[in-house]
Order: C-alpha cells, then sequence, then structure tokens
C-alpha cells in the first residue's frame, strides 16, 4: 500500500537522505556499507550528530543549510529489511518519497564510480531498494549509485559485497564518498538535472 502523508509546509527544499547499509563493526567498511559512509562522510561536512533514538530501528540527525533542511539516516534493520523504518522516518520528518534520496553501492558500476538518478526498475535487482519500494509502494525517489564492481566468479556476489574493497582502492571510494556528500548538499539548492549532469562530468 502506497503511504499517503501530509508533507511537511513551507520547506519545499528539505531532503531526507537514507544510507543504506548493515549495523554493526563486521560490516562497517564493507563495499554493501558505502551507504552508511555516505551519511557518516555527509555528517561530518555539516557537523551533523547522528544517533539511534530510543525504541527506534535507526539513527537520525538533522540540520539545515540555510533556509534548507536536512535529514540523514541509517535504518539498523540490516539490508534486506531497510524498507521497514520508512513509515516512522516519514512521519518523524513530515516528508514523502518526493523528497526521500537512497545512497547504496551499485556492482553495475566500477570501482568509486557514482551515478544519481531519479528512480529506477520496478524490480530492482538491491535488496535494499527492493525493500524500500516494498514499503513505500513506488520506486519514484532518488538514489546515489556508488560502484563497488563485480566479484571475478558469480557465485561470489555476497563475500564479495561483506567484506572490506582492497587497499589499493581507499582513493576511489574516498573521492566517490566526497562527491556523493557534496551532492547531497548540491541538491539542497540546485535542480537534479544540473547536479546530475555534474556528477557525470566529474565521472568520465
Amino acid at each position: 500500500m502506497k503511504l499517503k502523508l501530509k508533507p511537511k509546509r513551507n520547506n519545499r527544499a528539505s531532503l531526507l537522505v537514507l544510507g543504506l547499509g548493515n549495523p554493526g563493526e563486521r560490516y562497517s567498511r564493507t563495499r554493501h556499507n558505502v551507504g552508511f559512509l555516505a551519511i557518516e562522510r555527509i555528517s561530518q561536512k555539516l557537523g551533523i550528530t547522528v544517533r539511534k533514538g530510543f525504541l527506534r530501528n535507526y539513527a537520525i540527525g538533522s540540520g539545515s543549510i540555510g533556509p534548507n533542511s536536512l535529514y540523514l539516516a541509517k535504518p539498523l534493520t540490516f539490508m534486506n529489511n531497510s524498507g521497514a523504518v520508512i513509515a516512522s522516518l516519514f512521519k518523524r520528518t513530515r516528508l514523502t518519497t518526493e523528497k526521500l534520496l537512497i545512497i547504496c553501492d551499485n556492482m553495475d558500476l566500477p570501482p568509486g564510480k557514482i551515478r544519481l538518478k531519479r528512480k529506477g526498475s520496478p524490480t530492482a535487482s538491491h535488496n535494499g531498494i527492493s525493500s524500500i519500494m516494498k514499503y513505500s509502494g513506488t520506486g519514484c525517489f532518488l538514489r546515489i549509485y556508488i560502484g563497488i564492481g563485480r566479484p571475478e566468479k558469480k557465485g561470489d556476489i555476497i563475500p564479495y559485497v561483506l567484506s572490506n574493497p582492497p587497499a589499493a582502492e581507499d582513493e576511489l571510494y574516498d573521492r566517490a564518498l566526497e562527491i556523493a556528500a557534496e551532492s547531497v548538499i548540491s541538491l539542497l539548492s540546485k535542480p537534479v538535472d544540473q547536479v546530475m549532469h555534474e556528477i557525470n562530468r566529474r565521472n568520465p
């Protein structure tokens, strides 16, 4: 069922950014957790504290850039059930999918490559995205994909995404996280199409 919530008034530039990943130190630096890492990078740049609320299944923080509000969140439900936090987040922020931005990994992009998209396939291959589509009832929300590449053998997908990338790729991921953070900030003051063009220009 599609969620029907009354949007927050006089706050058109507000944005709810949800970075996907798995909670716990075991997964903290894995490829599958680049969404969490992006939230951490944005929070550091803007001085926003992201913490878990009492009896909440997500961590959240908020701040503002000029008159515009920004919410940063991380689901603590594990990747495959990321969408379980959506209803609570929308109620808390009074926003809808029109103001939702998901940041997650993408195996179809090389390590460190970034893409901003308005929406995706009705049948998403990413389990976290699929869960969000299931709980929100739509696939019409912004996504920032951070490339992690694919394993050499098809059967190695799970151990691949749940392992840390090699040190040789650290610079690629660091640059990707920085661009992702800058893009989120830009989306509060620039049209989506303009930010898309800027990302593509920086990712030839």
